[in-house]
């Protein structure tokens, strides 16, 4: 979830060369919610495998998409990474507070950028082992 054009192109640019194909995007926290739970808040929403969050949202704010996928217990275990240009320690602090799994700077450079992109792929994807999406 990526508000600014550029940052979005950069992001897509890094998934699909690390090989991820079903790739949703949102510009503001509404539509980040709306993919997540479908416009008509259904029962059983078609969860990621994880999410990618920008703090600096429109609408809603990335803390305001962490709280609310917290609060409902259908997304309460979805993983959350906090994919933000803010490295202040209130920011960190506070998005691990409300539930997130992970916090990322991001790098300046779009090489470095690919490189945290795919690391952070490489740990949910290949790694994590994560109770609710095993065979």
């Amino acid at each position: 979830m990526e508000d600014n054009p550029d940052e979005q192109l950069l992001m897509l640019r890094a998934l699909r060369g690390h090989g991820v194909a079903a790739i949703k995007v949102a510009d503001d926290g509404v539509l980040a919610l709306q993919h997540i739970f479908g416009a008509q808040d259904s029962a059983t929403p078609v969860l990621p495998g994880f999410v990618i969050l920008d703090l600096k949202l429109p609408r809603l704010d990335g803390f305001e998409v962490i709280g609310r996928l917290r609060a409902d217990a259908r997304t309460r275990p979805l993983p959350i990474v906090v994919f933000s240009s803010s490295a202040e320690d209130g920011d960190v602090r506070r998005s691990y507070e409300m539930g997130a799994n992970g916090y990322v700077s991001k790098p300046v450079g779009a090489e470095r950028y690919y490189t945290a992109v795919g690391a952070i792929l490489s740990y949910w994807m290949d790694y994590n082992q994560d109770p609710y999406r095993r065979p």
